[in-house]
């Protein structure tokens, strides 16, 4: 199981491909009536919609933020360098198994961009749910420190060229939900999608799932927005849908059927199927 494209609705194209471009060095892969496809040469990585009249909702269920996988320091030290070159304000955040950074699109929307740091340390759960994180001498840590960035940048030699395109090897790392209903969002992505709860933390209204096996979440979703907030109009600015891709045909076939049984209404659509979770955010599975 691995992330597709994240679609996202937008009110001023030309300026989203120019952030894309200059800011996140990513290539437009395509661009026609109102759609364009942005990414490192293979498949896209964010599909953008274009609405000049959608309207931007600040209090209902939408995306929080969706991660670009780095897949080494020192694209992640280019990255983080290029930005504060450019002076987009971006907050470098040490989460021990990894390091990120944080901005906002010129629409609002939140990028992570984000390290794999499995080496550094754990993150194991007490008996109240709560997450405890440990570096690799056992010291305890916030998870939430600030990524030592002169160090970060020591990885960079003099001179390094900031311009260069993200490699191919970048991707969909994870997605991260704004959701109005913390248990029907967990049955639907673990009974429905196929999903492997990883952590389930009422106690601070989010919840992680991912693969079995799988390091860092690859989906994620909070009630920060209020339980039982209102969901995302349909084509308002924001998550049109993001896309899971299941290992194969026969799982796509398994998802189906429980979607199926469970009375949820599917359409094909870009060679997959697009549905709703309980918080009216769209997915699309495809094999």
């Amino acid at each position: 199981m691995r992330l597709g494209a994240v679609h996202m609705i937008v009110t001023d194209m030309e300026r989203m491909l120019s952030f894309y471009q200059t800011y996140l060095g990513l290539q437009v892969h395509w661009k026609k009536a109102g759609q364009a496809g942005v990414g490192t040469g293979k498949e896209d990585l964010v599909v953008l919609h274009e609405d000049p009249a959608a309207p931007h909702f600040a209090q209902t269920t939408n995306i929080y933020h969706f991660a670009i996988f780095m897949a080494d320091r020192i694209t992640f030290a280019k990255a983080v360098a290029r930005l504060m070159a450019k002076r987009w304000p971006n907050y470098p955040t040490d989460h021990l198994i990894s390091e990120t950074t944080y901005l906002e699109d010129p629409e609002g929307n939140t990028i992570e961009l984000t390290l794999e740091t499995p080496e550094r340390g754990t993150i194991e759960y007490g008996e109240d749910g709560m997450p405890e994180f440990r570096d690799a001498e056992g010291n305890l840590r916030s998870g939430r420190d600030p990524v030592d960035v002169q160090a970060l940048f020591k990885t960079l030699k003099v001179g390094e060229d900031l311009e260069t395109l993200l490699p191919l090897s970048t991707r969909i790392h994870h997605v991260h939900l704004y959701v109005n209903d913390m248990e029907k969002t967990r049955e639907f992505y673990r009974d429905i999608i196929g999903f492997n709860e990883m952590s389930f933390v009422p106690q601070i209204g989010m919840a992680d799932m991912g693969p079995l096996g799988y390091v860092v979440h690859m989906l994620a979703y909070n009630i920060w927005r209020g339980e039982g907030a209102a969901p995302l109009p349909k084509g308002a600015a924001g998550l049109k849908y993001f896309t899971v891709v299941l290992p194969s045909e026969a799982d796509l076939k398994k998802a189906l059927e429980r979607a199926e049984k469970a009375g949820i209404k599917t359409k094909e659509l870009d060679g997959g199927h697009l549905l709703y979770d309980p918080s009216q955010l769209g997915v699309l599975i495809k094999a």
